[in-house]
């Protein structure tokens, strides 16, 4: 599995656009809950985890699925938003497993 950022860079306003594909290797068909967690950057420059579910499904034996989900980062009052480094993970049945940065920028 690989975690793609499209673009590696996002303005404020703007939205994050990630994509990957899941791939059921058991011999039957499978409940996969997936979800991701988007690292936050705070104002002292710690990053804070904040988790999006994505779906909880039964998922066929050796199927491929590709999933995109975008993220926005417009301004909205009960989030203020920090430029710099934050990062994306995919969680899956509660295990994080593919972590990837992206830089947000003015």
């Amino acid at each position: 599995m690989e975690l793609g950022i499209h673009p590696p860079t996002v303005k404020i306003g703007e939205a994050l656009v990630f994509t990957f594909q899941l791939k059921n290797s058991h011999h039957s068909t499978s409940k996969i809950r997936l979800e991701y967690g988007l690292y936050y950057q705070k104002a002292n420059g710690r990053l804070s985890k904040k988790v999006y579910k994505i779906s909880e499904k039964n998922y066929a034996e050796n199927a491929t699925t590709t999933i995109k989900r975008k993220q926005p980062f417009k301004e909205i009052t009960t989030r203020k938003f920090h430029l710099g480094k934050h990062e994306v993970s995919l969680i899956i049945n509660g295990k994080e497993s593919e972590k990837a940065a992206f830089e947000l920028i003015e």
